[in-house]
């Protein structure tokens, strides 16, 4: 980190005082991290206790500080030059959802951790108002603050949406199109799976086929911005799907011949399943694929299926009568899904894994889960659950009676060779996770 970077910062930080004098604290010292740019830290909380052991632990770590105890003084100059900021909830005149509104008019949004007294519903709301806004929270976290707990967060970064600018290393959407297309047609494209298994018994049922986050010759390219790549392109949209099949066939094959039906999850954008050459392909191969070893779900997620027109409703018909599943991918995001649910002949819902997470810190979320779960069970719709990652969050899927689970409890996304070694065990699980 350069002297002359640090010297601009503070003079950046030090030119707020005429508008913010009387709201910092004495004794502030402006220290760089070594190596790399310093991240500059606003912490807004009216408790000067805690203003100063939150600005002496993060100044001890290189960041750095400015402190405020009277939120009313923020304005757009002021928040513009930091990178983060700590926010309470219960401030006097102005409380910290104003404060989230006000960082969301920004064009230059900083990151948030939101911090409060009160309990973990009123934090939880305030996270996803801060999201619904467009701006990066990286923790929620109650008072008293651990300092250990706010040092670790404080290494995160919010997860951001990516773009064309944002796929890897300044890639456009033509070098990743010419790159997938060179990989799909020599058969190097790699292409992972995750397992599914059975709520009750723990034993595989099933797999999704995704993307890894490598393209030969090209290096490291979000799956997101892979499948953007190629929407506009019919031919390498239907080699992708074949590729994908293909290379899911030849894992089944691989599997022990006495083992049950496993159900394959395809994804697919709306654009991609209203393909007409697509649609056509999968029927021409129901019989291949829908055979007595595996039975293949065409997987859509529940804003797909939204933005889709009669096409998309026409094709997913055609794929239902050739014999494939069609499953609802993130389900429970928003209130058009349950009307997309009674309009389609869908065979699988998979509950959002944020209710989840979600059931982690408020029951709420567990009863969402539970109330999707049997909505979905009168209709005879099989439920699975995402996002599965500690014993805990098996507990609420089975307390929901899933049928289904995923995630890392289990494994990640793996290549086919893992996941001939994962089903090779004989996998149990208790719910204390040994």
């Amino acid at each position: 980190m350069s002297t002359q970077f640090q010297s601009d910062r503070k003079r950046q930080l030090q030119g707020l005082a005429p508008g913010l004098g009387q709201t910092t604290l004495p004794g502030t010292r402006f220290i760089g991290q070594k190596d790399r740019k310093p991240e500059a830290v606003l912490i807004i909380d009216d408790d000067l206790d805690i203003l100063s052991e939150l600005r002496d632990g993060l100044e001890a770590s290189g960041y750095v500080v400015y402190c405020m105890t009277d939120a009313t003084r923020l304005d757009a100059t002021a928040s513009m030059i930091f990178d983060l900021v700590v926010c309470d909830l219960a401030m006097p005149g102005i409380d910290g959802f104003e404060v989230i509104h006000r960082l969301s008019m920004l064009e230059k949004k900083p990151e948030l951790i939101i911090i409060s007294g009160y309990g973990k519903e009123v934090l939880h709301s305030a996270a996803i108002s801060a999201t619904k806004a467009g701006l990066g929270v990286r923790a929620s976290l109650q008072k008293p603050i651990d300092l250990g707990i706010l040092s670790a967060v404080m290494c995160n970064r919010s997860s951001a949406k990516w773009s064309e600018a944002a796929i890897g290393n300044d890639k456009s959407f033509e070098e990743v199109r010419d790159a997938m297309r060179d990989a799909l047609s020599k058969g190097t494209l790699p292409v992972m799976f995750q397992p599914k298994v059975s709520v009750d018994t723990l034993e595989l049922a099933g797999m999704e086929i995704l993307l890894d986050s490598e393209v030969p010759g090209l290096g490291n390219v979000l799956p997101p911005a892979q499948i953007q790549s190629l929407q506009d392109d019919e031919s390498l949209g239907l080699m992708l799907v074949q590729h994908q099949v293909r290379c899911a066939r030849q894992l089944i094959d691989s599997l022990p011949a006495d083992g049950r039906p496993l159900a394959v999850n395809v994804n697919l954008s709306s654009q991609l399943a209203m393909m007409k050459d697509l649609a056509s392909w999968f029927v021409a191969e129901s019989e291949k694929l829908n055979s007595g070893r595996s039975r293949f779900v065409i997987e859509l997620t529940e804003d797909d299926i939204q933005i889709g027109d009669a096409r998309l409703h026409g094709a997913l018909g055609r794929l239902r009568l050739a014999g494939y599943g069609l499953a609802m991918d993130d389900f429970g995001q928003k209130e058009s899904g349950r009307l997309q649910f009674a309009d389609l002949p869908v065979t699988e819902v998979k509950i959002d894994a944020e209710f989840i997470r979600q059931s982690r810190i408020w029951p709420k979320a567990a009863e969402i889960v539970i109330s999707i779960a049997d909505m979905a069970h009168r209709v005879g719709v099989v439920v699975t659950c995402e996002g599965i990652e500690t014993a805990d969050d098996l507990r609420v899927a089975r307390g929901a009676h899933a049928d289904l689970a995923q995630g890392f409890l289990f494994s990640p996304k793996v290549l086919a060779q893992d996941f001939l070694s994962f089903a090779s065990k004989n996998r149990s699980l208790s719910l204390d996770g040994k």
